[in-house]
């Protein structure tokens, strides 16, 4: 039977915690205020599937884990929202689209880099970019939105970055590169970064280097192993991270998916 999360962290949060790392996240401050939890528990009682659904932003982000048979239990007591972006691993996918329609959703690998390799590769990274990125504050945010006005598909998560976790190149008041922050689990000394990216007339020049070379020198004073998202077919990006050190651990699914009953409804 599915319930609301409880205190209860162990099961299949313990089980994978790279694979389950944004979960470990939205169940601490200052991210769990803005989650719905939904589990569900074998005939043990072992919580063997996580829906966690993070309304901070529009649409809603649906993060999926575990057993597919939970998962599918998690949505159906859910509220569900009619416009949902969902995170989730292959085997969820049957699952899932009993209640959604994920036309084309985007292959994705996770990476991870742990201190020990970072201080044996990362720090050593070659890095050619002047000036060196700095943290973005209030008054770089109209350059921001420009930078990433530039990539079609792309905004800037302005929730974290009020939370002062986005680094940036900047050069006579435009931002070349920005990476963010998305979580932090300082219980689990995880953190993960997204929102990478590079203006596409700056590209090719080690703009990306480093600036995600910058925010792991920020992170790695917090955290033991740092993840990131990236789409599994976007070669150049995988080198690059692979090159400071991060090497790919699982691969999940993400993409818009619009409510059946709203889409049956033609609204």
């Amino acid at each position: 039977m599915a319930a609301i999360l409880t205190a209860r962290r162990g099961g299949v949060l313990q089980d994978d915690t790279i694979a389950s790392s944004y979960h470990l996240a939205l169940l601490e401050r200052p991210y769990r205020e803005h989650v719905r939890w939904h589990e569900h528990a074998d005939g043990s009682g072992r919580v063997d599937a996580v829906a966690a659904l993070y309304d901070v932003h529009c649409p809603t982000v649906i993060f999926l884990l575990g057993e597919a048979e939970g998962v599918g239990r998690c949505l159906a007591d859910a509220r569900l929202p009619d416009l949902a972006y969902v995170a989730c691993f292959e085997g969820h996918r049957q699952a899932f689209e009993q209640f959604y329609r994920l036309p084309g959703p985007a292959p994705m690998v996770r990476m991870v880099l742990g201190r020990r390799e970072w201080e044996r590769r990362g720090r050593a990274a070659r890095c050619v970019a002047a000036p060196a990125p700095v943290a973005l504050n209030e008054s770089h945010l109209e350059a921001l939105h420009e930078l990433f006005a530039a990539e079609s598909g792309f905004q800037p998560d302005l929730h974290q970055f009020r939370m002062g976790r986005y680094m940036g190149i900047v050069d006579g008041g435009r931002i070349l590169s920005a990476a963010g922050t998305h979580f932090v689990s300082r219980r689990h000394s995880i953190a993960i970064i997204g929102n990478v990216l590079t203006h596409p007339a700056h590209r090719r020049r080690g703009l990306a280097t480093a600036v995600v070379r910058g925010m792991l020198l920020r992170l790695f004073d917090d955290a033991e192993r740092v993840c990131l998202n990236v789409r599994r077919t976007n070669e150049a990006a995988v080198n690059l991270y692979a090159s400071l050190g991060f090497a790919a651990h699982c691969s999940y699914i993400e993409g818009t998916a619009l409510l059946r009953q709203t889409a049956a409804n033609g609204r």
